[in-house]
């Protein structure tokens, strides 16, 4: 569970630090929406709430390589522990 935070905590600070380059460079002049973000803990719960949280007509399962799923002001991401494999968050300049 430590690990999930970790990651959530992590994310939370890269966005923070660029929200205002991302809102620049996609021309957002309002106020950026909030986004609901969900971290899930394993693949079934994934392929579940992408099609009833996010309301997506999808064939279950979803392929494996499918981590995250935006839809409008929500999101659902895969935790990095779930897939087995060494993720690593950066951000690239331009």
């Amino acid at each position: 569970m430590s690990d999930e935070r970790g990651f959530a905590k992590l994310a939370c600070a890269v966005l923070d630090a660029k929200l205002s380059t991302l809102c620049s460079y996609f021309h957002v002049r309002n106020v950026f929406p909030k986004v609901k973000v969900v971290l899930v803990p394993d693949r079934k719960e994934f392929d579940r709430l992408v099609r009833d949280l996010l309301r997506m007509e999808i064939e279950i399962p979803l392929h494996p390589a499918w981590i995250a799923q935006p839809q409008r002001t929500d999101m659902v991401v895969l935790s990095p522990s779930a897939s087995g494999c060494a993720v690593t968050l950066c951000v690239i300049s331009t």
